[in-house]
């Protein structure tokens, strides 16, 4: 989708049925292009799209990659290690006279490892840095797709806040028009008017700051996606129920979250591997056994396979060494304590962490639940006031004052129910992130 070149940027709009029959806008995103085609996104298709085109995401699935390469690395130093070496020379000796000679020397030799502690000591190292790498790509994709859900709702929540300014506006300006002429021929006060401006002034001010809010949140929203060249985005609304299924018990929660959040597993990974490291430095004295086969040629003509094959000096046997430095074996045993330490440090912490995330992600479910409930009762009671308000305003029983307080009230009820929809579906993805769900 890079090859596309950007031209302009048109904001849209598109309707549907959701939240109980209430009118909800979609965001339609117009991003004009060379070829003039949609792109119309679900939710789904938002986040498979990030996966695909976000930087952050796939340096770590490069730093994946590269722990599988280090992984094979070490499994191939188990295999046969052949060896050749080839020099040729001139020089003079000095044995029987000043004699000059050249000649050619080849050695070639294949060792096989029987048994070293290091190598398996580094193998089963590797095999849990490759475990922790796919746990860190899966802790980054899930970090990512709970970040696009985020953004995918704030733009859709963005775009209906958008939406009731503009008809907040609407009303204000009918409302000061009415009062104004009202005003004209004494059938309202000063005060009246001034009130009529001063909500209409609000207005305008809110329909700015959402108009801002919006076009920031979709920037926020391309970005992480990573679209470089623009094109028409059209973005589904989440599913017409809102699902209030009660919770497990925290603890639960919590148990569950440590058995599988992605970064626990990470560290998990690496205090096994710092574990490997210090048991391989500290029997880092046991001797290394190997197996090696070797040809070795010394002549002053060029070896031909045959000459090679029957004037080189061969050999084969089992060869046992150990390197030990008593100066340094405590310092380097002491360095992988220290890690294993720092490891084991790190993973406490982040426990910490994810139980803290865990359990604000929790009560925030919870509050999310109960001021749902509290916000579309709000919402219901607010309706039935602004009907009855416009109803006994139309029959001269109520002031343009008490007309205002009402729309008022009306258009926070919208708000504060439109925030409660989103805010549920918001803290459902804060917890299955912080438990360690898939997206």
């Amino acid at each position: 989708m890079d090859c596309f070149d950007t031209r302009r940027i048109v904001l849209g709009w598109a309707r549907s049925e959701i939240f109980g029959g209430k009118m909800i806008p979609i965001l339609v995103l117009t991003l004009t292009f060379a070829v003039g085609d949609t792109l119309k996104l679900d939710l789904k298709g938002a986040v498979d799209l990030a996966l695909q085109g976000n930087l952050d995401y796939r340096v770590q699935a490069l730093s994946n990659t590269s722990s599988k390469l280090g992984f094979a690395d070490r499994v191939t130093s188990y295999l046969p290690e052949p060896t050749l070496q080839a020099t040729y020379s001139e020089y003079e000796t000095q044995y029987g006279g000043l004699i000059p000679w050249k000649g050619y020397l080849v050695d070639l030799s294949v060792t096989q490892t029987i048994f070293s502690f290091q190598k398996l000591a580094s193998l089963w190292g590797g095999k849990m840095d490759l475990d922790r790498g796919n746990a860190l790509l899966q802790e980054a994709k899930n970090a990512l797709s709970y970040e696009v859900e985020n953004l995918y709702l704030s733009v859709l929540r963005e775009s209906n806040t958008l939406e009731m300014q503009m008809n907040a506006l609407k009303r204000a300006e009918e409302n000061f028009r009415l009062i104004g002429a009202k005003g004209r021929l004494g059938q309202a006060s000063k005060l009246d008017v001034l009130n009529a401006q001063v909500t209409l002034n609000q207005s305008k001010l809110a329909l700015a700051n959402a108009k801002k809010n919006t076009r920031i949140t979709r920037r926020l929203f391309l970005n992480i996606l990573g679209i470089h060249s623009y094109r028409e985005v059209v973005l589904e609304p989440p599913a017409a129920q809102v699902a209030l299924s009660d919770l497990p018990p925290l603890q639960i929660l919590l148990s569950r979250a440590f058995e599988q959040r992605p970064s626990l597993v990470a560290l998990q990974k690496r205090v096994t591997s710092a574990n490997t490291d210090f048991l391989g430095e500290l029997f880092a004295f046991l001797p290394a056994v190997s197996y090696e086969w070797s040809w070795q040629y010394t002549g002053e003509e060029f070896p031909s396979p045959a000459r090679f094959g029957d004037e080189a000096l061969k050999g084969s046997g089992i060869s046992a060494g150990l390197r030990f430095n008593p100066i340094s074996y405590p310092l380097r045993v002491q360095k992988k304590k220290t890690a294993l330490d720092m490891a084991r440090a790190e993973l406490g912490k982040q426990k910490l962490i994810v139980a803290r995330q865990v359990e604000e992600a929790y009560l925030t479910r919870a509050t999310a639940k109960d001021n749902l409930e509290l916000a579309r009762l709000t919402l219901d009671a607010a309706k039935e006031g602004g009907e009855l308000a416009r109803a006994q305003y139309r029959l001269g029983l109520l002031k343009p004052l008490e007309l205002f307080d009402a729309e008022t009230r009306l258009l926070n009820a919208e708000a504060d129910y439109l925030s409660a929809v989103y805010d549920v579906y918001l803290s459902r993805s804060a917890l299955r992130f912080a438990v360690g769900g898939g997206f």
